[in-house]
């Protein structure tokens, strides 16, 4: 995890010191993202993975080797599509468009997130079924997301405040990984590019906007 690798904590079960906390990144979640393109959109061979790699975690690696790994096991071709301004993104989704097998997965990045209106709306002129990690994407008219839920982690965090000011020493309390996540799915983007979105993952989902 993170937090280890920059020796911010001894490890995740006993951070020692005054650090402690709960994180807002889980790479498994990767293949989630995948899963859920390949439930609407089942023709597709290839993702197109889209991320600043200067911003995005590990520099995009964090979540695009486990998608990567889940993808090969599908017989999927993932392609890490590195961008930097909004030109890259325009470029690189000009060329996504030419495959006609291809769907779109973009990750938590600090880079992304105020460009996510562009991102929307090239997947929408260029037809492209897309996946995001953060919920905000599918509510400015992205197709799907599945994104940690963010109440739930300011709530469990609130536990951990209330122990602490009992007299807990902070670094006696695991870092703890998100346990809870959010499935949004945009209805109104689903039907104007021609998705059926099956029943099943309808069934699942925790936001719907139609």
């Amino acid at each position: 995890m993170q937090h280890r690798a920059r020796g911010f904590a001894v490890s995740l079960a006993h951070p020692d010191g005054n650090v402690t906390g709960f994180t807002n990144f889980e790479a498994t979640v990767g293949q989630k993202w995948l899963e859920l393109l390949k439930e609407i959109a089942p023709h597709i061979h290839r993702v197109r993975v889209i991320f600043n790699p200067e911003t995005a975690v590990n520099g995009g690696r964090y979540y695009f080797e486990p998608i990567e790994m889940a993808a090969r096991k599908q017989q999927i071709e993932a392609v890490a599509l590195p961008v930097r301004s909004a030109g890259d993104i325009e470029h690189a989704m000009a060329a996504t468009a030419e495959l006609s097998d291809v769907g779109l997965i973009s990750i938590p990045d600090t880079f992304l997130a105020p460009h996510r209106d562009l991102v929307v709306s090239l997947t929408i002129r260029y037809r492209i079924p897309f996946a995001s990690g953060r919920i905000e994407f599918v509510r400015a008219g992205g197709l799907i997301a599945y994104d940690i839920d963010a109440t739930d982690e300011v709530r469990r965090a609130a536990s951990y405040v209330d122990r602490i000011l009992k007299g807990e020493r902070p670094g006696d309390l695991p870092i703890q990984n998100p346990v809870k996540f959010t499935l949004a799915i945009n209805l109104k983007t689903a039907k104007a590019l021609g998705f059926t979105i099956p029943a099943n993952v309808l069934a699942l989902a925790d936001e719907v906007i139609e």
